[in-house]
């Protein structure tokens, strides 16, 4: 799937009457409505149009196999003129989806594809990953044993250099001091070195 398009497979809620209601639900990254009379004005709720902008998030999320949780805090009704069947797509926007705000374009459309009304809501979200996080409270400058990592479900959403494994953690250093349950990334750790004080180093040399 084009992460730049809602899923490909249209959700669709059949609609009618002068102020659109819900009238069954069968998907919701597409919305179809009649209006029972095309010269006024066809109002689509804000649960409809919240319902469009979740669902299209979350089909994204389900084909890239990510673990999200999302909330459209600001939804208004849209209200449309000039068509018996105007329907609602939702499509994301191009962006770091992984990060926590996403931004869903809303695009009214005519029985001919035409856009009768474009609206951008802003999506709050929270992805999930299984990540390396502080097993205790560790000091700066403190070596990172066995005991002192595991691996837990935590919002990874906006944090870069987060670990999906323990391994590379082992023996590195930690550069900034850090509570029990803080998810472990690059910036706080130094790796540990491939050579330390004591070590017996072997030198090999080839010549020609």
């Amino acid at each position: 799937m084009n992460p730049r398009t809602s899923a490909s497979s249209p959700l669709k809620r059949t609609l009618s009457g002068k102020r659109i209601r819900a009238a069954s639900f069968l998907a919701a990254a597409l919305f179809t409505a009649a209006a029972t009379h095309p010269s006024s004005a066809a109002v689509i709720p804000a649960d409809m149009v919240r319902a469009a902008a979740v669902d299209a998030v979350k089909a994204y999320a389900a084909a890239n196999g990510l673990d999200m949780v999302v909330e459209i805090p600001h939804a208004r009704p849209i209200e449309v003129r000039g068509t018996e069947l105007p329907a609602l797509k939702a499509s994301l926007l191009a962006g770091d989806i992984r990060s926590q705000t996403a931004s869903v374009r809303m695009d009214v459309t005519g029985p001919d594809g035409s856009v009768l009304r474009r609206i951008h809501l802003a999506a709050r979200t929270k992805t999930f990953a299984m990540a390396a996080v502080a097993a205790r409270d560790i000091a700066r400058g403190d070596s990172i044993g066995p005991g002192d990592v595991t691996i837990e479900r935590m919002v990874v959403g906006g944090i870069r250099g987060w670990y999906a494994d323990t391994g590379p953690l082992i023996g590195a250093r930690m550069t900034y001091a850090v509570r029990e349950g803080t998810v472990l990334r690059s910036a706080i750790v130094r790796p540990a070195p491939l050579v330390r004080r004591g070590d017996t180093v072997t030198l090999k040399a080839a010549v020609g």
